[in-house]
């Protein structure tokens, strides 16, 4: 279910937690990281995601692509990949942002990050590791953003680098001792696993986008007129024409929502739709909206 190698991790964290508890300043942030997440605004969302990706994963099951041993690395990727593709859901609007989420997916990194996880540590020996990688990995972000700690920055990653082709080195070693319980069909459940996970989600995020984009240009029309009628129509103008295109409705922003609210019509307001579409992404139109 979980490996030695997250359990250490897990482990750590509720340590790092636990320490942290006993200063003040560190209990009110987490209490209002707690009061920020438990929020309908990120808890809903959160929620709706697990629940998507545990029909993936039963769907995955009656494929055959998945089963209760992968529950840990389910979980793993749920936490590094799914709600990193949710809380960037702002950008999911952006050309190729979910054709770079699949390619993450089946990255070189991924696929050697999976067949390490195959073959660790003991318990103490991931125990003892866990914090070294953690410290250097620190070492080499804080010091990616001071010129003066270039040094330490390459002294660091020279270590991460070190320590990863350790593992790569243990973990083939291992995999050609064990060659007959590596190539089975597990394995390649396991390798498999964060590319159709990640497809199986992208449709999720893209309504999640589609849903937040929308809620973005409704709240800028309702910021741009105080008649009810004249929000409807807009609305309804906006819905009509752009439907469920994320690229579009994600960059309907600066003066095109003003103008459709101010629009007289209907058909006014979907002709300045239809001119917005006509408009490269991210242009704006030549009207002066301070005279509508």
């Amino acid at each position: 279910m979980i490996n030695n190698r997250e359990m250490a991790g897990l482990l750590w964290i509720a340590v790092v937690l636990a320490a942290g508890l006993t200063r003040s300043s560190i209990r009110t942030s987490l209490f209002h990281l707690c009061r920020l997440l438990i929020g309908p605004k990120l808890a809903i969302p959160i929620l709706a995601l697990a629940g998507w990706s545990s029909g993936v994963a039963l769907a995955g099951r009656a494929a055959g692509l998945w089963n209760t041993g992968l529950t840990g690395s389910t979980a793993v990727w749920f936490a590094l990949t799914a709600l990193v593709l949710l809380l960037n859901v702002n950008r999911a609007g952006e050309h190729g942002f979910f054709r770079q989420a699949a390619v993450e997916s089946i990255k070189a990194s991924v696929v050697v990050e999976t067949f390490v996880n195959f073959y660790v540590f003991s318990l103490p020996a991931e125990l003892a590791l866990f914090p070294v990688v953690a410290m250097l990995a620190a070492a080499s972000a804080v010091a990616s953003h001071q010129q003066e700690l270039a040094r330490a920055k390459g002294c660091a990653n020279v270590a991460l680098t070190g320590i990863g082709l350790s593992l790569l080195v243990y973990a083939s070693v291992r995999a050609i001792e064990d060659w007959h319980n590596f190539v089975t069909t597990d394995t390649a459940r396991a390798f498999a696993l964060p590319l159709w996970m990640t497809l199986g989600v992208i449709p999720f995020v893209y309504v999640v986008g589609l849903y937040s984009s929308y809620e973005l240009a409704f709240v800028s029309i309702d910021l741009a007129t105080e008649d009810p009628a004249s929000r409807r129509r807009a609305k309804l103008a906006l819905c009509a024409t752009l439907h469920i295109r994320l690229g579009r409705v994600s960059s309907f922003v600066g003066m095109w929502p003003r103008l459709v609210a101010r629009a007289a019509s209907f058909r006014d307001a979907r002709k300045i739709i239809d001119e917005f579409l006509t408009t490269p992404k991210g242009g704006q139109p030549e009207k002066d909206v301070g005279n509508l």
